[in-house]
């Protein structure tokens, strides 16, 4: 399972005696790497991201390897998108993306590269595209939207509930909103309500919290 963020809104008001919590997903992060050893395709590449974060109101972290020996080293799936290049200097992206299958195969891995020859192996590693340099935003964009819509179908939101005698898992797409009372926090859903224990400062205690939430 990928790590990423969920970007929550927490919207909080009363009604008569009881504090009512509202969670709505405003957006999710996605952890997008750049494999590329040329610096001007580099920064090309990253500019093209920002414009599409604009143009699509997206949310990218991303990160920057110059080679594929940079990437592979202390990997641990924390990506979910890779754009890399196939002809690097010490470790080339097709090596590369074989490495990172053994460990991870559920990141979406996009080649970026010189001749149309090189990029027709990717499907040996399950890459989703390629793009042929020099890069057009268009072919860039239509590619990389391809992967977001891709995540996003197979992106589930949840929220971890720690309750008495152990967690729960609760779907956002079914929570209407959270209700504190006194020291119980309810969880009222299309199919049920759940009671989550609340917080407790003087312990310091953990207990509940409506801010953490898992991409499955």
């Amino acid at each position: 399972m990928h790590a990423g963020f969920i970007l929550l809104r927490e919207i909080f008001y009363h009604i008569g005696n009881k504090q009512i919590y509202r969670i709505e997903v405003e957006s999710f992060m996605v952890r997008i790497a750049i494999v590329e050893d040329e610096i001007m395709y580099k920064k090309q590449l990253e500019d093209f991201l920002h414009q599409y974060e604009k143009e699509r109101k997206e949310t990218f972290e991303i990160t920057l390897f110059t080679d594929g020996d940079e990437i592979i080293e202390n990997y641990k799936a924390q990506f979910d998108i890779i754009l890399m290049d196939i002809q690097m200097q010490f470790m080339d992206g097709m090596t590369t993306a074989e490495a990172i299958r053994e460990v991870d195969s559920e990141v979406i891995i996009i080649f970026i590269t010189n001749l149309r020859q090189y990029a027709i192996r990717g499907y040996a590693v399950d890459a989703l595209d390629y793009v042929v340099k020099p890069i057009s935003y268009f072919a860039f964009s239509e590619r990389l939207n391809r992967a977001v819509r891709r995540l996003k179908k197979r992106t589930k939101h949840t929220i971890i509930v720690k309750m008495r005698g152990g967690i729960t898992r609760i779907d956002v797409a079914d929570l209407y909103y959270v209700e504190s009372r006194d020291h119980t926090m309810i969880y009222h859903t299309a199919k049920k309500k759940y009671r989550g224990v609340r917080y407790n400062e003087r312990s310091g205690k953990y207990a509940c919290r409506i801010s953490f939430l898992q991409r499955e």
